[in-house]
């Protein structure tokens, strides 16, 4: 029966393991020496410090009104939406300067005059997101200037007096007619009422290229054969009406 003796040697020694590890989960061990026992954490929140927390006063920090502010957005989103909306203009000027092309070819003269005024029109257009994207930036650089309108700059003016102008030329460029308000209200009615027509200080060369008129035949010819030079092909518009 020595094989019993050895497990029952084996089973004491494996209970007074479990005992001890009882005894030290009821009783957990002392700290070391010299270490502090953290108790529970105080609320040393007090009636001054209660509620919602503040944020800090920047106002300071501003450099000009929450109204210019709003108009620097509008103006910075504009900027993006001028990028946008070159594309599509400048893929129709493409495809109507190949059909001139096409047609002065075939010795269509009268039609490739036709077709230029397309090219004409997206041109114009053009040009016009490229003077009101500089007239955006202008005023977001110098954003500051717009809460005095009177100690404005006259680069300032400019580019204000041509947002108004364009906003309801411009229908690629929705956030313009916000800004526009928000000139209009700085500048006084005097100041807006002449914009909108294209006085004042409105550059006339934004006011021709966003009137919508139709192209004299003069210059459909000189761009007729400012296509036909740049892909080799002689043309003679003398007897073209």
């Amino acid at each position: 029966m020595g094989f019993l003796r050895k497990f029952s040697k084996q089973t004491g020694k494996l209970k007074s393991l479990l005992e001890l590890t009882v005894s030290r989960v009821a009783t957990p061990p002392p700290p070391p020496a010299g270490r502090r026992i953290v108790g529970p954490v105080k609320n040393f929140n007090t009636s001054r410090n209660s509620g919602k927390s503040r944020s800090p006063d920047m106002g300071f920090l501003r450099k000009f009104s929450k109204q210019t502010g709003k108009l620097k957005s509008l103006l910075e989103l504009t900027v993006s939406r001028v990028a946008i909306a070159r594309k599509p203009r400048l893929a129709r000027k493409s495809i109507a300067s190949g059909d001139v092309c096409q047609l002065l070819s075939l010795g269509q003269t009268d039609r490739a005059l036709q077709r230029v005024e397309q090219v004409i029109k997206e041109d114009n257009m053009l040009e016009a997101l490229g003077i009101i994207e500089l007239y955006c930036k202008c005023l977001v650089k110098k954003a500051a200037q717009l809460d005095k309108p009177k100690e404005c700059a006259e680069e300032v003016k400019e580019a204000a007096a041509g947002i108004i102008f364009a906003a309801k030329r411009c229908s690629d460029l929705p956030e313009l007619q916000s800004a526009r308000k928000i000139l209009a209200d700085k500048f006084g009615d005097d100041f807006t009422a002449d914009a909108k027509v294209g006085t004042a200080v409105v550059d006339p060369m934004l006011v021709w290229k966003l009137s919508g008129d139709t192209a004299s035949i003069s210059l459909k010819k000189k761009v007729t054969k400012e296509i036909a030079a740049e892909n080799n092909i002689s043309v003679d518009l003398s007897k073209s009406p």
